[in-house]
This record gives structure tokens, C-alpha cells and sequence, in this order.
């Protein structure tokens, strides 16, 4: 929707994941195979209910992360990235854990002419990269560190209780 008003005219938009997608690939130093995954990334998780409960700013930053950690990019997340996103990786996860699950999905699912597009040597050749095994490990440690957080939580709980 186009408006005019005494600054001039502005348009207004919904905001997706892409709106972010563009701002957050330009805080790092960008590379044309870093851009297409996360755009192949966020594109599946703006196909797909399950990322809804997440923002549009919370999926576009998971899909850099997710990006970079296909692409064994370092620092897997950086200082510039947090400051720019407003996310911590431990943040991101859950979400791009989700966005790597979409992916190693792709190909079998309904949603073929998002894998033939990205697919497209001139477009992107780096596709079959499969960010799962990369993504895995740091997932791992991740849903760990929970784990021993909420097992200290409820010891502590128990002691409180016992007192």
C-alpha cells in the first residue's frame, strides 16, 4: 500500500523474513553461495506452520546461521551478526534446527519446485550440502546444555523442597 503524506511517499509492508533476510546478509561480508542458502532456508520456513511461532527477524537470523554453518563459514556467529539481529546463536537453535530439518526434507516432500529452483547450477550448485551434518553437533551440545540446565533447576527445586 503506497501512501503520501507531508515526508513524502512511503510504502508499507508486511513484514516477512525476507525484509530481515536482506539486512542480515549485509552485516557480515557476504558471498553469493552464503545468499542463496539463506534465502533457500528462509523461503522453506515461510512454506512450512511449524515456523509461525517463530518472528520473521528469528527465522531470516536462523537461516544466516544455518547458511553459515553449511557452509563451514567462521565464526559460526559473530559479534557484527548478534549485534544486528538481536540473537545470540543459542537463540537461533531451535529455529534453525527446525530450517535444517525442512532441508534434508526437501527433495521428498511437496515442495519440489522450491529444491528445482535452488537447484539451478546458475542459481545455486551448493544444495546438496547437507547443513544437518554440520548443524547436528552444535545441536547437540545445544539440547545437552539445556538438558543440564533443567537437571540443576530441578535439584536445586528438590532441595528447596527438602528444606
Amino acid at each position: 500500500m503506497k501512501k503520501s503524506g507531508p515526508g513524502g511517499e512511503w510504502t508499507l509492508t508486511v513484514p516477512t523474513p525476507f525484509v530481515f533476510l536482506v539486512r542480515f546478509i549485509k552485516a557480515e561480508v557476504p558471498d553469493q553461495q552464503l545468499e542463496n542458502m539463506a534465502h533457500f532456508l528462509s523461503e522453506l520456513g515461510m512454506m512450512h506452520y511449524a515456523t509461525l511461532m517463530y518472528c520473521p527477524s528469528m527465522v531470516a537470523a536462523s537461516a544466516v546461521f544455518a547458511a553459515r554453518c553449511t557452509l563451514n563459514k567462521t565464526p559460526l556467529w559473530s559479534d557484527t551478526l548478534k549485534l544486528y539481529t538481536g540473537y545470540t546463536q543459542e537463540q537461533l537453535m531451535d529455529c534453525a534446527g527446525l530450517l535444517v530439518s525442512f532441508h534434508s526434507n526437501v527433495g521428498n516432500g511437496k515442495l519440489k519446485v522450491l529444491y528445482r529452483k535452488y537447484s539451478d547450477p546458475l542459481c545455486f550448485h551448493q544444495l546438496n550440502i547437507f547443513s544437518r551434518k554440520r548443524l547436528l553437533p552444535l545441536l547437540a551440545l545445544h539440547i545437552d546444555h539445556n538438558k543440564m540446565l533443567n537437571e540443576a533447576a530441578e535439584k536445586k527445586t528438590r532441595v528447596v523442597e527438602f528444606l
